[in-house]
């Protein structure tokens, strides 16, 4: 999970790295070549399609633990020897 993490991290700064360059082309602060510029925008969309995509991923293997979580809570709660030793402590 940590290795998908940090890939999806990597793709977003790569991402970023490239994206700045098309934004100051766009507002005039620097010129490019229009292949350059072709082919830094098509790395630009392969980066942000690879963070997106991993970032759903994640999200949902986080969702998935979480709902464990609740699931293995709550079959706890329900337990008569888990009711009646909480009880016993509060009375």
């Amino acid at each position: 999970m940590i290795f998908w993490k940090t890939v999806s991290d990597i793709s977003l700064i790569l991402y970023f790295a490239t994206d700045h360059p098309l934004y100051f082309n766009q507002i005039g602060f620097k010129s490019y070549k229009k292949e350059y510029l072709q082919m830094l925008d098509y790395w630009n969309n392969i980066f942000w399609l690879v963070n997106s995509l991993l970032d759903m991923a994640i999200t949902l293997v986080d969702l998935k633990y979480l709902q464990d979580d609740i699931e293995s809570i709550v079959s706890n709660i329900q337990k008569p020897f888990f009711i009646t030793s909480y009880l016993l402590l509060y009375l």
